[in-house]
């Protein structure tokens, strides 16, 4: 049994317990400070949509959009029939910024959001006009691989790990939401495998499908889900961008919260991106209650300062699984951690000084 050492008391590390309990809060304290519940948005139509605060300073739409007009209140076109929606495509000059439901059904808007083509998004294309609400916008890519990026470094991947990157970044069940996916139990950590565990990330994406920009036909309601980027080309001179895609299953591709091409008139739906590049949840020194600690993600070393425990308080670091690592006992306010022997990963900190306090840390 392991002790933690807190000044005159000692609490022992009871098999079951108190492991238990610790694990427990570790998991909650993982999604907590990776994101936590904004203020909300509401959009031109009085749709209201939740709101996630993430750590890199970005706050972000919960849900897709559904918005039938743009902001200053001019209604986006709606189209019905496939032949419409695939005579928009040809010729490219003539397109019209449009919109519909999946299949025309108004059941599929509470749940899945609008279908767009990409030139809704577009003031260049849309008459100079905004889909997304006031303060608001459709994300370019450098603002969705920020997004990635915090999430993998806040162990957000399938497999908790912190290594992954931009395109394998093992996100795909940390983004799709816990419900709507075919399942399948073929290929594991997808989103279709084991939904329950999915949503870490608080993005609840859902499989809304698209609609083609070849054929007008909706398609892929339940297997996959894809997003807007608001770049303007993939293809040089070709009517092409970027949208950002997840799968059920059917491929270890599904793994990844994956980035594809296609034509800009195929109907996607939409998320948006607060204007300010900064939510204030997280500066460059965290707060975590009283105590303070940077940098987070670290390299070798940590600073955590306890501003009250002037003459000095003690430090127990643990590992993802709840293995005790260090307990020291610092001689002041404020203690340089040295973690240069600490293989990269999620950790947690106890800090007992007035009050005994805990949070998470990345080693790079």
């Amino acid at each position: 049994m392991a002790k933690f050492n807190f000044g005159k008391k000692t609490f022992q590390q009871f098999s079951g317990v108190f492991f238990l309990l610790l694990v427990s809060q570790f998991t909650t304290l993982l999604h907590a400070q990776a994101w936590q519940p904004g203020s909300g948005v509401m959009d031109i139509d009085g749709n209201q949509y939740p709101t996630l605060l993430y750590g890199n300073g970005q706050e972000w739409m919960g849900e897709n959009l559904r918005t039938t007009k743009y902001t200053d209140g001019t209604p986006i076109t709606y189209i019905t029939t496939d032949a419409d929606w695939m005579a928009q495509s040809v010729p490219q000059s003539f397109v019209t910024p449009a919109f519909c439901w999946y299949e025309n059904d108004t059941l599929n808007k509470p749940i899945y959001g609008g279908l767009y083509s990409w030139y809704v998004t577009d003031p260049g294309s849309n008459g100079g006009k905004t889909v997304c609400p006031s303060g608001w916008h459709v994300p370019h890519s450098t603002e969705w691989n920020s997004l990635i990026d915090y999430l993998i470094v806040n162990g957000m991947t399938y497999d908790s790990t912190t290594n992954a990157n931009l395109y394998l970044n093992k996100l795909g069940k940390a983004m799709a939401d816990t419900a709507y996916w075919v399942q399948d139990t073929f290929w594991t950590d997808v989103p279709g495998n084991e939904s329950f565990l999915n949503n870490r990330a608080g993005f609840t994406g859902r499989p809304a499908g698209t609609r083609g920009w070849s054929d007008g036909i909706c398609t892929g309601i339940g297997y996959y889900g894809t997003w807007w980027d608001s770049d303007t080309n993939y293809v040089p001179n070709m009517p092409t961008t970027t949208y950002r895609m997840l799968i059920y299953s059917a491929q270890a591709d599904a793994r990844h919260f994956s980035k594809f091409w296609a034509n800009k008139m195929t109907g996607c739906p939409i998320r948006c991106v607060k204007d300010s590049a900064s939510t204030g949840m997280q500066g460059s020194i965290q707060n975590h209650f009283r105590v303070k600690y940077y940098p987070n993600p670290f390299s070798t070393q940590i600073q955590i300062t306890d501003p009250d425990a002037t003459t000095g308080f003690y430090i127990s670091l643990l590992s993802a699984n709840g293995k005790e690592i260090l307990n020291v006992k610092t001689e002041s306010s404020s203690y340089l951690l040295n973690t240069s022997d600490l293989l990269p990963g999620v950790y947690l900190v106890v800090v007992k000084g007035k009050t005994t306090e805990f949070f998470k840390i990345v080693k790079e």
